[in-house]
């Protein structure tokens, strides 16, 4: 389990809020007023077969649904391949590798298969961490997302990138949690626009 409770881009006060459960659950805070797109709550649980939406212009009109089963890579895969690489409930498979170049640097990248899609990890050839994470289409084997990471700390001696940018946008700085004290509530009902963006957090009175 991780959270990485703080996103902030520098030009910008934007807020997001990120709790994953593993292997099911996550809880997702997105804070982008005062643009239009203002803000929203998504709670995904798939032991309840359920999600949760609720956004600050109906905060009392959650929108709950049943949900379909995954056919494709899910916001939990990608987040346990960005942050872990590997974790018992999740093992991608090795496919392939080889010498690539981004611009003029030399990395050592190997694909991967996951959930059937090809994904290339790029990893820096002193540290051996990864610098980049790519998706690629199974129809014309392009590159279509990727990111970009970078400021690599120890989290509970966990090696883990601080810095993400996706897609060559701005890049973000997080704050990253391993293993913090929730409570598992939060991922069996509508989140709450007026309890703030830690919620989740277990406090001493609970």
């Amino acid at each position: 389990m991780w959270a990485a409770p703080r996103e902030f881009l520098k030009s910008r006060d934007i807020k997001n809020c990120d709790l994953y459960s593993l292997p099911d659950k996550f809880w997702r805070w997105v804070d982008l007023r005062p643009t239009i797109l203002g803000l929203s709550v998504d709670v995904v649980n798939r032991s309840l077969n359920r999600s949760y939406s609720t956004d600050h212009t109906h905060p009392d009109q959650p929108n709950i649904e049943v949900l379909k089963p995954e056919t494709g890579l899910s916001e939990l895969d990608h987040s346990q391949l960005i942050y872990f690489l590997e974790t018992k409930y999740f093992r991608p498979n090795l496919a392939a590798s080889a010498k690539e170049t981004i611009g003029l640097k030399e990395f050592d990248a190997i694909e991967i298969k996951l959930r059937g899609m090809p994904v290339k990890i790029f990893l820096d050839k002193s540290t051996h961490l990864p610098t980049r994470v790519a998706y690629y289409s199974t129809y014309n084997g392009r590159m279509f997302t990727w990111s970009d990471l970078s400021e690599y700390k120890s989290v509970n001696g966990i090696l883990i990138p601080h810095k993400k940018r996706d897609d060559g946008g701005p890049k973000l700085t997080y704050q990253i949690e391993v293993n913090p004290q929730f409570d598992p509530r939060v991922f069996e009902r509508p989140a709450k626009i007026e309890a703030g963006p830690e919620q989740w957090r277990l406090t001493k009175k609970q």
